[in-house]
């Protein structure tokens, strides 16, 4: 075996080594501002508007080149939201997908999300629950033939190996038994706004959710592709966010505004810590987050630095368009043998043309400095328009 190909095989076997034990979660993203309503159903209709979502990420792209042991992850999620502002509902449907190496096992999931905000308020204070339920179908499948086993590869290189395998005759009896199951998943949000008499007063945010939790269908309580009686861990995810007007640096137009957040996941003995901030200013936006994902099981970490930038524009009256980039750039663990990780997104509010008994929301041109004087309580505390 050429050195080349050694290199290849311990970088695979170290990528390999890894996924062993992060395969147990849910697919996870750095952009969780877009993919809230899979986050946490409670944040459904957060932003107050009519909003569309879309969200592409592309996981350790830098393995591809290997094709004959394909291993990148792929995941696209798209969602719509909508909040209405007097009968204090919102509503939400996201789509997700995730393919795993190369088409090798796809999960898909639909959602149906719900929820209620209870607002009250004290004399310098106001304050508002919000309480989401979400409908999960969840299906998982997987293309057998694409599958390389272990007699099929030749130490001489791919051009050698062998076109099919024995074992593979083994998974045959599986190709029709994709697993398909619903779930009801909660979600709870508290936010806390400092009313300010010179200005926005501190405002913060604190949610939890929890997935896998109450399977109402199930295909016999199976996940596992090979029907053996497995099922999807449970998951917690707790959240965070802040806003804190002396911090904001600038004039009253032009203000520079930090957002500090965390968010912290737990799924099968794993742990990712997500914290950092953003950055809005004017029309644009960026963020640095450091993340670190570690597995109670094995002393495993790793550590990633997450870089994000928007922009958001009016493209009508009353409508806004906003697009993302982040990457995620390994700094130990996978580190550059991966690619790291790269999320696209694209975001569309639609405003409304009236600011009173309609969706309210801040001005087009103010729409990342003013978001936090609009989605906590002014859509739901008329009087405070």
């Amino acid at each position: 075996m050429n050195s080349s190909w050694v290199i290849k095989l311990i970088t695979l076997g170290s990528l390999c080594f890894h996924v062993l034990y992060l395969n147990a979660q849910d697919p996870l993203f750095s952009q969780y501002h877009i993919s809230k309503a899979y986050q946490n159903p409670a944040l459904t209709g957060s932003d107050g508007t009519i909003t569309l979502s879309t969200l592409v990420r592309e996981q350790w792209g830098a393995i591809d080149r290997f094709k004959q042991f394909p291993g990148a992850f792929s995941t696209q999620f798209a969602s719509a939201e909508f909040a209405e502002s007097q009968l204090k509902n919102a509503f939400g449907l996201f789509f997700l997908r995730d393919v795993e190496g190369d088409g090798l096992l796809e999960t898909q999931m639909f959602g149906l999300n719900y929820a209620y905000v209870l607002p009250f308020e004290t004399k310098h204070q106001l304050h508002n629950i919000r309480m989401g339920l979400g409908f999960f179908y969840n299906e998982k499948s997987i293309d057998w033939n694409k599958l390389l086993f272990s007699d099929q590869l030749d130490p001489r290189g791919p051009e050698f190996f062998a076109a099919q395998s024995l074992h593979a005759q083994y998974f045959d009896q599986f190709s029709v038994s994709n697993p398909k199951w619903i779930e009801v998943n909660p979600g709870i949000v508290y936010r806390y706004n400092q009313k300010g008499y010179r200005g926005a007063g501190a405002q913060f945010e604190l949610g939890a959710s929890f997935s896998h939790l109450i399977t109402l269908a199930t295909r016999s309580h199976v996940e596992s592709l090979q029907g053996l009686a497995t099922e999807s861990h449970d998951k917690i995810v707790v959240h965070g966010t802040a806003f804190f007007p002396r911090l904001q640096l600038g004039t009253k137009k032009r203000k520079f505004t930090p957002l500090p957040a965390f968010r912290y996941e737990y799924q099968h003995q794993i742990n990712t810590l997500t914290v950092g901030s953003r950055f809005m200013f004017m029309n644009l936006g960026t963020s640095i987050f450091y993340q670190n994902t570690v597995s109670d099981r094995i002393a495993l970490s790793t550590d990633a630095i997450i870089i994000g930038c928007d922009m958001s524009w009016a493209v009508a009256k009353g409508q806004i368009i906003e697009l993302g980039v982040s990457y995620d750039l390994n700094i130990n663990g996978l580190n550059a043998n991966s690619g790291g990780t790269m999320e696209v997104s694209v975001k569309y509010q639609y405003l409304g043309n009236s600011r009173r008994g309609r969706v309210v929301c801040p001005s087009v041109n103010k729409a990342h400095t003013d978001r936090y004087e609009n989605i906590w309580h002014k859509t739901i505390h008329r009087k405070h328009m």
